[in-house]
């Protein structure tokens, strides 16, 4: 996984690292994360099967796998959350 926006402040002593799970593909794989999304993480796939039958375009290799948006809920309060794609129980035998 690799940086997008260093400068968020959620990656803070973030160091790029390998996850060994399979990369999640975000919207058709065109980054088109809709409202004020903001990708802060990317993966890139080291073997892919789309690539193999050669559907790059619909599923491209590389993908945001962490970002930011905000919501309002029914009380009308603004909130910011964090999403991840990350989370595949080999993941988490990483430090």
């Amino acid at each position: 996984m690799t940086a997008i926006d260093s400068s968020n402040v959620i990656l803070n002593g973030f160091t790029p690292f390998e996850a060994y799970s399979w990369l999640y593909h975000v919207d058709g794989g065109d980054w088109n994360l809709y409202g004020d999304s903001n990708p802060i993480l990317k993966g890139h796939s080291t073997k892919s099967q789309h690539e193999i039958d050669g559907n790059l375009d619909k599923f491209p290799l590389t993908n945001p796998v962490a970002w930011t948006k905000s919501y309002t809920g029914s009380s009308g309060k603004k909130a910011r959350v964090f999403f991840t794609t990350l989370g595949h129980p080999y993941d988490f035998k990483l430090p």
